[in-house]
């Protein structure tokens, strides 16, 4: 991809279990321009997510019950489907020793960096993730799963627990930016 990345674009998902983790990572994607960041606290609410909706990029955290991040790339990477497959995952985890590092690669993450992390160095492998590929939200030939083709109707779902937010104008405090959910 040889333009801009456009952070606001893009489809985040936040694999954490730690609730101030999740708020710090999605400040700073916020801070960067996004607008579409999921919320999992586990792998296996993770995986749900998508197999709901593939996301741009998905950042896991090692540690996490009862499906650990570590499980869920390896569920990632073999699932059947391509898309889901080929999702740029990005661990962001506390665990800097060489084996978890050699572990996640081998498991098939495409970058690995060990908290706390910069606004600046997590914007840098973003882009690093994206400088030859395009995202899936941008690609003309990306197509949603059944499953959220499901979430269009108007029946509701049993199965399915999404909570979205959306990031507007604060009018109040100029150039501030709140979420909605």
């Amino acid at each position: 991809m040889n333009t801009t990345l456009d952070f606001e674009l893009l489809d985040y998902c936040i694999a954490e279990d730690d609730s101030f983790m999740q708020k710090l990572i999605k400040t700073m994607l916020v801070t960067l321009g996004a607008k579409n960041v999921r919320i999992a606290s586990d792998g296996t609410e993770a995986f749900e997510l998508v197999s709901i909706k593939p996301p741009d990029l998905i950042f896991i955290d090692w540690s996490m019950k009862p499906t650990s991040g570590i499980d869920l790339v390896r569920n990632i990477r073999k699932d059947p489907d391509p898309i889901i497959s080929s999702l740029p995952i990005i661990m962001l985890t506390a665990h800097s020793e060489r084996e978890f590092v050699e572990k996640a690669v081998i498991a098939g993450a495409n970058d690995y960096l060990v908290k706390p992390v910069s606004p600046l160095l997590l914007q840098k492998r973003i882009e690093g993730l994206f400088k030859d590929r395009t995202p899936l939200s941008l690609q003309a030939s990306s197509r949603p799963s059944p499953q959220a083709a499901q979430l269009n109707t108007n029946a509701p779902s049993e199965d399915v627990d999404l909570m979205e937010f959306t990031i507007e104008e604060d009018e109040a405090l100029p150039g501030t930016k709140r979420a909605s959910g």
